[in-house]
């Protein structure tokens, strides 16, 4: 077995690989039946050299089959590096072509795949090699996520705040357990995504602390008892801290799971800010 991160390190010193002729490649060589067409075949091939489990077929909607079976299903809304991720670019079908996620932006996500192009101008779904393409979220159809081990360097509570976090407030971010800058800016969304829900505040969802976000959240708080989505935005906030308030409702109920990881019994406004840094 292997992390996603093992995974998307093969993926990545696969990038440049081109195939000869009639789709002759050493991924269908491997699979045992060469000279097809083999975007599914390479993700097949990234899995069987790490074990992590995986149906053997050559199918992009029977992979699918599979995983959706086996309950590895999710949401394009909430997306982690190493997830698998299905394409419709005809409309006609819902599993035109398929690779591996190598990270998650607010519109669009970066992937690894086989039997594509290096570019736009080529067939995006039978390409000649291996390569590193940008897809825009209205491109995707399907995801799962493989059975990978746990990633030590992974906060897993960052990642289930950040994964809430696009739930909440509908604005995708790369989902990877990392503290980082966009990952504050989501937690100011979130603040100002529950001042819209509870006090129809009107703000933009921008991530910025402004005169009008400042102005919105004024004195208001949360206490133990109490059920608002400024509850919900707590947990989330916290999570995204790397904490653990023990869940998330929506609206959320100021329990002793979020009383815990506040250390307190009253989140004030000032507590809200200090969480976004």
């Amino acid at each position: 077995m292997a992390t996603a991160s093992d995974v998307l390190a093969l993926a990545r010193s696969q990038i440049g690989y081109k195939e000869g002729k009639n789709n002759d490649n050493k991924y269908g060589r491997a699979y045992g039946w060469n000279n097809v067409a083999w975007c599914c075949i390479f993700i097949w091939w990234l899995m069987n050299e790490k074990k992590v489990p995986v149906t053997k077929t050559a199918s992009c909607t029977a992979l699918w089959n599979w995983a959706k079976g086996q309950g590895l299903s999710v949401s394009e809304y909430s997306l982690r590096p190493g997830d698998i991720v299905f394409f419709d670019f005809s409309g006609g079908s819902d599993c035109d072509h398929v690779g591996i996620v190598e990270s998650v932006g607010s519109s669009r996500i970066t992937t690894i795949e086989g039997n594509t192009s290096s570019g736009n101008s080529g067939s995006q779904s039978n390409g000649d090699g291996v390569y590193r393409r940008y897809r825009t979220n209205g491109v995707i159809s399907h995801a799962y996520r493989p059975k990978y081990d746990a990633d030590p360097k992974v906060n897993t509570n960052v990642l289930k705040g950040q994964e809430a976090s696009v739930k909440f407030t509908g604005h995708s971010i790369a989902c990877d357990g990392e503290r980082g800058a966009e990952t504050r800016k989501q937690a100011v969304r979130v603040l100002q995504t529950a001042l819209n829900k509870d006090y129809k505040a009107g703000l933009a969802v921008d991530g910025i602390i402004g005169t009008k976000t400042t102005k919105a959240l004024g004195s208001h708080y949360v206490k133990v008892g109490e059920k608002q989505y400024m509850v919900t935005a707590a947990e989330i906030m916290l999570y995204m801290l790397g904490k653990n308030p023990n869940g998330i409702e929506y609206p959320g109920i100021f329990g002793a799971g979020l009383r815990a990881a506040a250390g307190k019994e009253k989140i004030v406004a000032s507590d809200f800010i200090s969480y976004t840094k």
